[in-house]
């Protein structure tokens, strides 16, 4: 092979390594639409996430006034996300019919928490952010240790008016997989 052949195939090896490391490079955004797809199910399909200087941005059209509710809740529980500009869309039908739901929702969100001050305490409450929107609870904060997270999740779970609970609760100094090994 002569020089010239040489080097072009040292370039081509070069520019196919570069593409492989991008190819394995994380994309945050794809990270946090999969967890709100795994969250809020075939609705949330269609939402984008952009990160930037940790903050991220999300776009797209849902049906569910909750999936665009929740979502937020979602992302900001990932790391490197520190804020969260909310830009999904529902349809028109749907702000109509927002006014009443608000009210419902305000009352089922009420509810939750009336119910975890008696289960679990003030101290308790006070760590958690709820969001409560057509039947789906979402929990999201830090708590002491695996009993309360339990008793938190059981509580909100048997509730009547909720058919479904985001659980994005985690336990203060838990081993991760990493301390495990």
């Amino acid at each position: 092979m002569n020089s010239r052949n040489q080097r072009l195939h040292a370039a081509a090896l070069v520019a196919a390594a570069l593409l492989a490391l991008a190819a394995c490079k994380p994309n945050p955004g794809i990270d946090a639409e999969k967890a709100i797809r795994s969250y809020l199910g075939d609705d949330a399909k269609t939402v984008k996430v952009s990160i930037a200087n940790g903050q991220a941005t999300l776009s797209g059209a849902v049906a569910l006034r909750s999936t665009r509710r929740i979502a937020p809740e979602i992302a900001l529980t990932l790391p490197g996300i520190g804020s969260v500009d909310n830009q999904i869309t529902v349809p028109e039908r749907q702000k109509l019919e927002s006014m009443y739901m608000d009210a419902v929702d305000a009352a089922l969100e009420s509810n939750v928490e009336q119910l975890l001050l008696r289960s679990v305490g003030p101290g308790v409450v006070s760590q958690l952010h709820l969001v409560a929107m057509e039947g789906i609870v979402s929990v999201r904060g830090q708590v002491a240790d695996p009993e309360i997270h339990r008793r938190i999740v059981e509580v909100v779970g048997n509730m009547d008016d909720v058919r479904k609970i985001v659980d994005l609760l985690h336990v203060a100094n838990a081993p991760t997989a990493a301390t495990q090994q």
